[in-house]
């Protein structure tokens, strides 16, 4: 880390170390700038340029956690960045600890409820998915992903009302995202309205004829 840091280890263009050693340290530089992990990234780098337990480095999902733990003990405010990496290695049960705990710290930040509506979704949990997605709303109504999230959390919950409006908004403050028109037919399609589903059709091709000129 040290050596990327400073420039003298080019990571794009190094063939000399494991690609997903490579990857993990872009992460952490991306995520992370404390001095408990640059002290102890350094330390791994060293022991793989010397050869020693290459294979081992960032294998063990324990050994990050049980060290990002620590790090958040010295820095509670790093709640968010603990929760994308427990998430990032499927412990959402922590994760989601972690989550909440940011957004104690930090009512305003929307990235806490987007990462807690993920694990909401994986846990099929359609009702929790809604609040998270109505707090981002709330917090900063601009968007056009969040509608559609809650869009189509509310296809699934049956709430054919609440979902149309919720796409239509998506599509309006992002008309270039096909998925929200593709999502838009299909609810449609489920509530048997051949006339909207044909009209959505038409504003589809609209749209993108006269992004193609």
């Amino acid at each position: 880390i040290v050596l990327a840091m400073t420039g003298i280890l080019d990571l794009d263009k190094s063939s000399k170390f494991d690609q997903s050693l490579i990857k993990r340290i872009n992460f952490y530089l991306g995520d992370f700038r404390t001095y408990k992990l640059v002290n102890y990234l350094s330390a791994t780098l060293l022991n793989s340029i010397k050869g020693i337990g290459k294979q081992e480095i960032f294998n063990h999902s324990n050994q990050e956690n049980e060290l990002n733990k620590d790090i958040i003990q010295n820095k509670p405010k790093d709640h968010v960045a603990l929760g994308k990496l427990l998430f990032k290695n499927g412990n959402l049960s922590d994760a989601k600890i972690e989550f909440n705990k940011a957004v104690l710290d930090d009512p305003k930040n929307v990235e806490p409820y987007f990462f807690l509506g993920k694990i909401y979704s994986r846990e099929n949990n359609n009702t929790e998915i809604e609040k998270m997605m109505l707090k981002i709303i709330e917090i900063n109504p601009t968007f056009s992903e969040t509608y559609f999230n809650l869009g189509y959390t509310y296809q699934l919950m049956k709430k054919y009302n609440e979902s149309e409006k919720m796409y239509l908004i998506a599509i309006e403050k992002n008309p270039d995202n096909i998925e929200s028109y593709l999502k838009l037919q299909e609810l449609y399609r489920d509530i048997n309205d051949s006339k909207k589903e044909n009209e959505v059709t038409s504003k589809f091709k609209v749209t993108y004829s006269s992004a193609d000129k």
